[in-house]
């Protein structure tokens, strides 16, 4: 286990800079910032200060030029908070880079919010979390590099109402005003359970705004609203009992010997998504299922190592071999 950790810390000293100036900005940058805060706040700090520079020089009013980035931001923010060495530091961090997350959520709420129910539209497949394995897919179902009238997504949504609360806080705690944050976030919230929420199915279903129709969400983002606590006790105990009868049971079983594998076909694990599911069922106190998932990730990067997605239906491991958010959540979860 020591070896994986070592292995860690340097696919991360190594590959950081590497994903800031290869233009790869997106959710994999935070997640590596966070884990580069777990092996020396400062440095995850000064990377994480930067990626924000980079944002802000960014254009997000030409359609097409700029990927919208999910908003992990102020997640992210509460995460370096807690893990600072010091109140002081930690109190110069969020004074420095409070604002200009506000000013993101408050562009994403005004540009990205066509029907002013408080649920954002996604409009490119790169924009989606959990489509890491896009190229794989379009092998057999061509996926269009535009979605014209946009996606109101589960997942996105859920993120921005998390990234929200820990907004909330922190503005609180510095003495700004957050009554935009808090409007913000009761619509958001109740357009996820009135608009996204299927009863039927026991979980949230993404939205596409041009079709005017629900459809099935493919992966674990009919889950993840839990990160944000989006549902009610009693959804979330739905939502649970959908996870267990569905094809991704086997995240709340011990990962088997290879010679044992029985996974669905198709199964591809990712690593981040397994992470917010993790998260997502803790923060309703369902600690026996998240410590499932939990250590049902960790072997499977203690056998293969850290990669993109995990393809264990054809016994193999597929993706790229040294993944950096993967190495920064195995970090995050041992430092837990």
């Amino acid at each position: 286990m020591q070896s994986l950790i070592d292995r860690a810390e340097k696919l991360l000293t190594i590959q950081h800079e590497q994903l800031l100036f290869n233009g790869k900005l997106d959710y994999e940058v935070g997640f590596v910032a966070l884990g580069l805060a777990y092996l020396d706040w400062k440095r995850g700090v000064s990377f994480l200060e930067r990626v924000l520079a980079y944002m802000a020089s960014m254009d997000y009013y030409t359609a097409g030029k700029t990927l919208l980035q999910p908003p992990l931001f102020g997640c992210l923010l509460a995460g370096f908070y807690e893990l600072a060495p010091n109140e002081k530091a930690a109190l110069d961090f969020l004074k420095k880079n409070y604002s200009q997350v506000f000013d993101f959520h408050s562009f994403l709420y005004r540009e990205r919010d066509p029907e002013e129910d408080g649920l954002l539209v996604v409009t490119h497949p790169e924009e989606d979390l959990l489509l890491q394995n896009r190229d794989k897919r379009s092998e057999l179902r061509p996926i269009p590099s535009v979605w014209p009238g946009g996606r109101q997504d589960p997942l996105f949504n859920a993120l921005l109402v998390w990234s929200n609360e820990c907004l909330l806080d922190i503005g609180n705690l510095l003495g700004a005003d957050v009554t935009d944050i808090l409007l913000w976030n009761e619509l958001t919230t109740f357009s996820l359970n009135d608009k996204l929420w299927s009863e039927a199915d026991g979980s949230y279903k993404p939205f596409d705004l041009e079709e005017q129709a629900s459809f099935p969400t493919e992966g674990l983002g009919g889950f993840l609203p839990l990160i944000g606590e989006i549902p009610d006790q009693d959804q979330a105990e739905v939502v649970l009992e959908t996870l267990k009868s569905s094809a991704f049971t086997y995240l709340l079983r011990p990962l088997p010997a290879e010679e044992d594998y029985d996974f669905p076909p198709d199964t591809r694990i990712s690593i981040p998504a397994n992470w917010l599911l993790y998260h997502g069922l803790w923060r309703f106190g369902m600690t026996a299922a998240a410590t499932k998932v939990k250590t049902f990730s960790l072997a499977v990067m203690e056998r293969y190592g850290f990669r993109e997605y995990y393809e264990l239906s054809a016994v193999d491991s597929e993706g790229d071999s040294e993944y950096a958010p993967a190495a920064a959540l195995y970090l995050a979860w041992m430092g837990e």
